[in-house]
């Protein structure tokens, strides 16, 4: 293809473009012989189809995006093109080069664009395991080719979720329970109801959302309304008694009680008691949000039996599921347009933010709404990497090289292998312990890895 021609549209919020290759990576991590190529990707898609997977995160855009679904369905195209051409002038298909998104075959001097033949590529099925090019081929791989969405985000022509304008648009923010699992009890907007462009005042359940005809009214308002929440099970749940618990958990599995054995080779316990010399210490992290550039925020319109919503979503497929599954509304009538992400890391992949829209904008029937999080709520109201303790030691050889190894932490997450260590360490201890904590933990860069 031209690359100078290539543009790029967001795919809409539907089953068909779910992540095979995220699930398959995590289920079956291996090649299969082309035979069961077919089967396995079939079963695989439809699991992912069934997960609501069509997301965008894990660093997949380059090895499965790219490497095992764009250069996969650009190979296959390819050949569907080439062959079409190929009966309709009656040559060999391997006669028939390919250029700048135009067929050529020499010979005959015939010459036309892909889209001359793009209604006998699309009758036939491309192959699942076509020829892929090889690296002296490449013309764009590999090479410094400019970025289609660079000069847009230079320019500022690139719409994000809080770039989204629609006619007649009014602007809400929430305000949400302090501490999380709690949930409004009662309260007084009356006050709030008075100031100047407030246009509704509406119960999210586990908080307020005003909508207003700009945002800083709608800040200014949420900001006056009295709200009592319900109580904490545990009222005294500071950071660092979270932590406390989790060193008691770690002092029980030390004992023999509560340990989950993660990975095990030799006896490392043993083994760093007879060492030459031996360390330990104790690592701890604290609470990590995601902090993204672009608070949280998305735009929604309630029109009739149909909804549709605007913003940065790295699982659009979950926000449809989630407005079919807890909303009522037919899939027909949905409608998701993703925008580009002000930063994502895992954080838009949740669906709490949107659902808050759709919520808000069902108030107001016929009018868009975009919400916007203040940068506090997005902060106090994360899926956040956690804050942890973790507990190593290792036994020294005569030489002074390791020949033990132990690591004790707590709450074990994705990916399964993040806490395993590839040196050639004879005894080696990994185990876990759970401590549970009212915190939501969600996706974050390398989690288990931090």
């Amino acid at each position: 293809a031209d690359w100078e021609t290539v543009s790029l549209e967001q795919a809409p919020a539907h089953e068909a473009y779910s992540n095979l290759h995220m699930v398959r990576e995590y289920i079956l991590p291996v090649q299969v012989p082309d035979l069961f190529e077919d089967t396995v990707n079939g079963a695989l898609l439809r699991v992912a189809k069934n997960m609501g997977m069509q997301v965008t995160g894990g660093s997949f855009s380059i090895r499965a995006t790219g490497q095992r679904g764009m250069r996969v369905a650009g190979a296959a195209a390819r050949q569907l093109f080439v062959n079409a051409a190929a009966k309709a002038w009656d040559v060999p298909a391997s006669e028939i080069s390919v250029e700048k998104s135009f067929l050529i075959h020499k010979a005959t001097n015939n010459k036309a664009p892909f889209i001359a033949f793009v209604e006998q590529a699309a009758a036939e099925r491309g192959e699942l395991t076509p020829k892929l090019k090889t690296p002296e081929q490449y013309k764009l791989m590999g090479k410094d080719i400019p970025r289609i969405d660079i000069p847009e985000k230079v320019d500022g022509t690139a719409i994000f979720g809080v770039d989204v304008d629609l006619p007649g648009m009014k602007y809400a923010t929430v305000r949400c329970a302090p501490v999380f699992g709690c949930e409004v009890v009662a309260f007084d907007a009356s006050a709030a109801e008075k100031m100047p462009g407030v246009q509704k005042v509406i119960n999210l359940g586990n908080g307020i959302g005003v909508i207003a005809d700009g945002y800083w009214q709608a800040k200014q308002a949420v900001a006056r309304i009295d709200i009592q929440f319900s109580k904490p099970d545990q009222i005294n749940n500071s950071t660092e008694e979270i932590l406390q618990k989790q060193r008691a958990s770690l002092d029980e599995a030390s004992a023999g009680s509560g340990v989950n054995e993660d990975y095990s080779h030799g006896d490392a316990l043993r083994e760093i008691e007879l060492a030459a010399r031996a360390l330990s210490a104790e690592y701890q992290v604290p609470t990590l949000a995601h902090a993204t550039m672009e608070p949280m925020n998305a735009t929604a319109l309630v029109q009739g039996e149909k909804i549709s919503l605007w913003g940065g979503f790295q699982n659009p497929l979950r926000v449809r599921n989630f407005l079919i599954g807890n909303m009522g509304y037919e899939a027909e009538n949905i409608e998701v347009h993703t925008t580009y992400l002000g930063g994502g890391f895992g954080r838009r992949s949740t669906i709490d933010y949107p659902q808050q829209a759709a919520k808000l904008a069902a108030a107001m029937p016929g009018v868009p709404v975009k919400m916007i999080w203040s940068r506090e709520e997005d902060i106090q109201h994360d899926v956040y990497r956690t804050a942890t303790v973790a507990r190593l030691k290792a036994g020294l050889n005569e030489e002074g090289n390791p020949h033990a190894w132990s690591m004790q932490y707590v709450d074990k997450h994705d990916p399964a292998d993040a806490t395993l260590i590839h040196y050639d360490i004879p005894h080696q201890l990994v185990s876990y312990t759970k401590a549970p904590t009212h915190v939501p933990f969600g996706p974050w860069r390398s989690v288990d890895h931090t």
